[in-house]
């Protein structure tokens, strides 16, 4: 996924890359939220939800239940990551 639009914010850039790299299948946008493949378990199908919130950060929501902690380790991430906010000027 690129940026073109600049509105998008980087951790959640960054997250869905890393999304389709580590499962090998590309994420669907959908109004307001993007569906793709849990990490720790990619052939189950895309049951992975992913926002963006304003300022920045993002919410992770897995359909079989994993955390957001584990899925944000499994990507490489620390789980505060998914809240470092942008700075509103």
């Amino acid at each position: 996924m690129n940026n073109r639009d600049g509105l998008t914010p980087p951790i959640l850039v960054r997250i869905l890359n890393q999304l389709e790299g580590h499962t090998g299948h590309a994420v669907e946008q959908l109004p307001h939220v993007y569906r793709g493949r849990c990490p720790l378990h990619p052939e189950d199908g895309p049951m992975l939800l992913v926002r963006g919130l304003s300022g920045g950060g993002v919410v992770i929501d897995c359909a079989a239940g994993c955390s957001a902690r584990v899925v944000a380790e499994s990507l490489g991430l620390e789980f505060r990551d998914l809240f470092l906010l942008e700075k509103l000027l």
